[in-house]
């Protein structure tokens, strides 16, 4: 039975830790957190197989790690051996996963960097309860990106759970994409996500597949092409797509195979498709179905929400917070008849991060 490696980064920490600690000073046996998690990739990348070993990181600091991150090299096999990367949900200072139903700038966020904020280039990892930041004036570049990946090396097995992902800011630069993964052996999970995307430049997409892709209770907003399929499987079911340009985009020429069930959106793609704007104004429509949209805000507003009690079952049980979806619900969060999560953010944040959630 594989081995669990866990170590911790802390953007208040300085250069030169083990990442043997929480602490972002050195506690008492010496130990303190990785700064960034380029210093903890660099330091920690190991043979998985050969250590027989998961490894997993968690990320905290209010402060946003504004080192680009390259993950490669782990000969990782699947469920056996992989790499977590995860907002700690026990942090000493509660700046790790972000509780708040918005983006949130007092925990953990990797990004502004000029190059990919962050690059999988394994076969096997889970991301979970993470927030990207993305900003560059440099074109062509990507919130996070999935490339170079070896199927010889063992089972792709790739996880992207309760994330956030934005654009901060209108830059007027090309081709800022927030998950780009073109090759064809990826094979992707992803639930749970918002991408919460400002329009400003060109070419811009919120995802990007050329792979096999799963997409369950997500939220995409604010871009050219909201999802754009270039190739593989894609299955797409409960998410809202919204104020996109072009709310979902098959861009393979008829060769992707794409399943667009009970989505919300303003273009009414697929089957048992959710109008999100039915009226003359599409702004109108959004904020009847989010608490604020503009503000980054998606939970379902309330019970006359389109989003509430209207997906289709096969998605998470629970939401990018932890709560149960019971019923249901479109989008990243759950909708009860009292309008509150039925699982409290609070003991979600203090969980025990010993234990790994998949």
């Amino acid at each position: 039975m594989a081995t669990t490696i866990t170590r911790y980064v802390d953007t208040a920490a300085t250069v030169g830790g083990d990442g043997q600690s929480q602490a972002h000073t050195n506690d008492g046996g010496g130990h303190r957190a990785y700064k960034s998690l380029a210093e903890w990739e660099a330091a920690e990348q190991k043979d998985l197989v050969t250590a027989d070993e998961i490894h997993r990181v968690y990320c905290a600091g209010s402060a946003r790690d504004e080192t680009a991150c390259t993950v490669a090299g782990w000969n990782d096999t699947g469920p056996s051996n992989y790499v977590l990367i995860a907002g700690d949900p026990a942090a000493p200072d509660d700046d790790g996963v972000n509780p708040n139903n918005a983006f949130s700038t007092g925990h953990y966020r990797i990004g502004g960097v000029s190059d990919h904020a962050l690059t999988m280039s394994i076969n096997s990892w889970r991301i979970e309860d993470l927030q990207i930041d993305h900003q560059s004036a440099t074109n062509n570049r990507t919130a996070l990106r999935v490339s170079s990946i070896n199927p010889s090396n063992g089972t792709v097995d790739m996880k992207l759970h309760r994330i956030r992902i934005r654009w901060n800011t209108a830059e007027t630069i090309a081709n800022h994409d927030a998950i780009v993964a073109p090759d064809a052996d990826a094979v992707l999970d992803i639930r749970n996500c918002i991408i919460d995307w400002a329009r400003g430049g060109s070419a811009e997409a919120a995802a990007i597949f050329g792979c096999d892709a799963t997409l369950f209770n997500c939220v995409v907003t604010g871009a050219d092409n909201g999802i754009q399929i270039d190739g593989g499987t894609a299955e797409i079911r409960n998410c809202a797509v919204f104020d996109n340009t072009d709310d979902f985009l098959d861009n393979s020429g008829g060769a992707a195979t794409i399943t667009i069930d009970t989505c919300a959106s303003d273009d009414g793609d697929g089957t048992s498709a959710v109008d999100l704007s039915p009226g003359a104004g599409e702004a109108d429509g959004w904020n009847d179905a989010f608490v604020d949209q503009a503000n980054g805000d998606f939970a379902v507003k309330n019970a006359a929400s389109v989003l509430a009690d209207a997906g289709t079952t096969g998605g998470p049980a629970t939401d990018i917070l932890g709560a149960s979806y019971g019923t249901a619900d479109i989008g990243a969060f759950a909708f009860d008849a009292a309008g509150a999560p039925a699982f409290p953010a609070e003991l979600f944040k203090r969980a025990d991060p010993t234990i790994l959630r998949l």
